[in-house]
């Protein structure tokens, strides 16, 4: 069984799941920063550079706070070998 199977089994998300989500979610920021920046500073090249090294930094923050709650029991539906979900 590999770790996406396990995953399921346990209710937890694979890394790479996380890992995808962490960073679709970040393209999408960059886009909006880009413009929220621009139009308060009229600057692009400022906008997008900053908006750049924001979303690259929170990436990252954002992926290990994801991992740590995927560790964490309360609120997740545990799926048992007898087909019944069991909230933790």
């Amino acid at each position: 069984m590999d770790e996406e199977e396990l995953g399921k089994l346990r209710g937890n998300e694979t890394v790479k799941r996380s890992a995808v989500k962490s960073v679709l979610y970040r393209i999408l920021m960059v886009f909006s920063d880009i413009v929220i920046l621009y139009l308060f500073s009229g600057k692009l090249n400022m906008s997008i550079g900053f908006a750049i090294v924001n979303n690259i930094w929170n990436t990252i923050a954002y992926f290990g706070y994801d991992r740590i709650w995927d560790k964490i029991k309360w609120g997740k539906v545990i799926h048992e070998n007898d087909d019944k979900d069991k909230l933790v």
